[in-house]
């Protein structure tokens, strides 16, 4: 989704946000023509689908267990968008959805930099909002990639305190400790994690995780 300007309001917005008349993007407080970034409308699933699935797919071991290639195309799309975020930014450096954003696209890039521009980008956003729950998942995705498993945990319990019953975030911090070699610790949170979920696909998960750990 496209991000627009209102240069008279000094406010950036989604484009969702913004009135469609004639074809043009106005201000809904104004009423003023917006800037139009350019972004080609599409439609995508709602956010709290996206979400879910994010939380449901954290760091997977399995995954490199399935055979096939995968290849990585450069898109000067991401880029355009960066640079839009970072426009918008300049104008609202606190503004948590273009931040956000921008950290996602860093993500989807992918490289060591961009990983680390993530980093300082998720970090931001917790400074301004220290309950933006996904920032903290981002967060413990980047210091797992680093094998930083420490400050990975710290970021997973920072969540568990405001969502003690998500039981895909259980079973998340049962892989770190697993990564650090805690049996004890992994199991018990892989067992709780079983105990309160109602998904036989992440009960699945949760048994072969656990045949795994007696593997170490």
């Amino acid at each position: 989704m496209g991000v627009c300007y209102c240069a008279k309001c000094s406010k950036a917005m989604l484009e969702s946000e913004a009135v469609l008349k004639n074809n043009l993007l106005l201000c809904p407080k104004c009423n003023e023509h917006t800037k139009d970034l350019g972004q080609e409308k599409s439609s995508v699933s709602d956010s709290k689908i996206l979400v879910k699935y994010d939380r449901e797919h954290f760091f997977d071991d399995h995954i490199k267990k399935y055979s096939g290639k995968v290849v990585t195309y450069e898109s000067n799309i991401v880029d355009q968008e960066i640079l839009e975020c970072e426009d918008t930014l300049k104008y609202q450096p606190d503004n948590i959805e273009a931040l956000y954003h921008l950290g996602r696209l860093y993500m989807i890039k992918g490289t060591k930099t961009t990983l680390d521009s993530a980093k300082i980008v998720f970090s931001r956003i917790i400074e301004i909002d220290d309950k933006h729950i996904e920032s903290y998942r981002y967060l413990a995705d980047i210091f797992m990639s680093d094998n930083d498993f420490d400050m990975a945990l710290k970021q997973l319990e920072y969540i568990l305190d405001m969502d003690p019953d998500n039981s895909y975030l259980l079973r998340n911090i049962g892989i770190v400790y697993m990564k650090k070699n805690e049996k004890k610790t992994a199991f018990s949170y892989f067992k709780k994690s079983y105990k309160i979920t109602e998904d036989q696909v992440l009960k699945d998960k949760i048994r072969k995780d656990v045949s795994q750990l007696k593997l170490l």
